[in-house]
């Protein structure tokens, strides 16, 4: 299992939507919040094309695109790790047009999503053999679910105790 490095101090968070997006209220002000309250940590972050698009029911956009867009970002050098901007219901429409082939060959990066991201998640660790995080972070900026998040991406709260390889 290849197990991507920690978020590093002033690294780059990079949100994309490969199945629910933050286009319409609340998503779409709590995201702001989110992506507010990652720079005033210090972190920056960048958006895929998917991430304010409403194209879809259950679905930011075309299946492709959003296939597309996860590819693109997962295999690119411009984010560090990768949050989905919500869960859904069509994900399983995208997992065709994602290049796992493409996601094992390449240096492996954190991706945290929930709900629907099962279909990334799993098949991550199952084809691509890369761990991933089946986790949300979207609203709750202010209540140390962010905190905890951080700590698990930037592996400052590992448990030095637990027995693993």
């Amino acid at each position: 299992m290849r197990f991507p490095e920690f978020l590093k101090e002033h690294g780059t968070i990079g949100f994309v939507a490969p199945s629910f997006g933050c286009a319409t209220e609340p998503y779409y002000t709590a995201f702001a919040h989110a992506r507010e309250r990652f720079g005033q940590m210090g972190y920056h972050t960048q958006m895929g094309p998917n991430c304010l698009v409403d194209k879809g029911i259950g679905i930011s956009n075309d299946p492709a695109l959003c296939g597309k867009e996860l590819n693109e970002s997962y295999c690119g050098t411009e984010n560090d790790v990768i949050i989905s901007c919500g869960g859904g219901e069509l994900m399983c429409e995208v997992v065709p047009y994602i290049d796992f082939a493409g996601i094992a060959q390449a240096k492996p990066k954190w991706y945290m999503g929930f709900s629907d991201n099962t279909n990334f998640t799993f098949l991550s660790a199952t084809i691509a053999d890369t761990a991933a995080v089946y986790r949300t972070v979207r609203s709750r900026v202010w209540n140390g679910t962010v905190a905890s998040g951080r700590a698990g991406r930037t592996g400052s709260a590992l448990r030095k105790d637990y027995p693993c390889a």
